[in-house]
């Protein structure tokens, strides 16, 4: 698998892994994280302007029945810190050159892309913001596991809640040299 960057070519295909992932929130967990169409195209559009959309893509014979370049999962780097998490920036670690994830979605054809991109995600990134709905187990499981910690709750655009995570490299721990 590869990460690069999403393309206009793309979009019914990143689509279609929003529409799949907002299934699955509903199906699987109860959980209605994603409503009204969001994210829609205009966001989708939005985030590839900005610059930060990325897709994980298969490689050729990675996977049986997959073509090579499908498209098996999104998600969208902000550059800063997202304007939501500023009440809790007095629980910030680091405030320097933070990265914020947001829109997180698999189309569900290959298990283990949560684990992929986190990984990805601290091969690239030394300072990550995220935030999930308190319900998502599946995310915040993976938050635990990469070692991401807990900052607090913030309050988004609809009004709703959602906890707050930072995680920061630790140059030691990780095996490299400062």
């Amino acid at each position: 698998m590869q990460v690069r960057s999403t393309q206009k070519s793309d979009q019914n295909q990143v689509l279609a892994v929003y529409d799949r992932a907002r299934q699955f929130q509903r199906e699987s967990l109860g959980l209605y994280q994603w409503q009204d169409g969001y994210p829609d195209i205009k966001q989708l559009q939005a985030d590839m302007s900005a610059g930060g959309s990325r897709v994980v893509v298969a490689e050729e014979n990675e996977f049986p029945g997959i073509e090579a370049g499908e498209i098996l999962a999104s998600f969208f780097i902000q550059q800063g810190p997202d304007q939501v998490y500023l009440p809790l920036k007095s629980h910030w670690e680091d405030p320097a050159e933070i990265v914020t994830i947001h829109r997180i979605a698999s189309a569900g054809r290959v298990p283990g892309l949560g684990k992929f991109i986190f990984s990805w995600l601290k091969q690239h990134y030394q300072n990550i913001m995220i935030d999930t709905h308190d319900q998502n187990l599946v995310m915040k499981k993976l938050l635990a596991q990469y070692h991401y910690k807990y900052l607090g709750q913030v309050s988004i655009h609809d009004g709703t809640f959602r906890n707050t995570y930072q995680y920061i490299q630790d140059s030691k721990k990780e095996g490299k040299s400062c």
